[in-house]
């Protein structure tokens, strides 16, 4: 991993949903994937993003279109 990437960890339930969207629509998974990546590689970016709650706060969520 290049020292200017942050590591992404998806959940169990990340995975299913992701698969889940692929068969519905495939475009729209890789879209997902690939924000995801570039927010890895530089996110000073403008994204969707919002940081959790609570015992969550160490978590972000990142919102992809309806996802």
């Amino acid at each position: 991993m290049d020292s200017r990437n942050m590591e992404i960890i998806y959940s169990e339930n990340c995975v299913k949903q992701l698969k889940k969207i692929k068969r519905a629509d495939g475009k729209k998974a890789e879209e997902i994937l690939a924000i995801i990546e570039r927010y890895s590689k530089n996110s000073f970016d403008r994204f969707d993003l919002k940081i959790l709650k609570g015992n969550l706060w160490n978590f972000k969520r990142l919102r992809v279109g309806n996802y």
